[in-house]
């Protein structure tokens, strides 16, 4: 991996959401992630998610 471009799965999503300290650092420094529309989906149906988690996700989502 070059840091240039990353491919996250849901999985991955979530550990940065959680705040996992080596995912995080990864996605800081790469100025350019990708993701499927199924992590999108899976990442917004989480039945425990708020109104502003669900916001926030989409943000994120948004700058990728």
């Amino acid at each position: 991996m070059n840091g240039n471009k990353i491919f996250m799965d849901t999985n991955a999503f979530i550990y940065f959401f959680e705040g996992g300290s080596k995912i995080t650092e990864i996605v800081v420094k790469t100025p350019e992630i990708y993701f499927s529309a199924i992590s999108e989906i899976e990442l917004l149906s989480a039945a425990h998610l708020t109104q502003n988690e669900m916001d926030l996700i989409r943000t994120f989502l948004s700058l990728c």
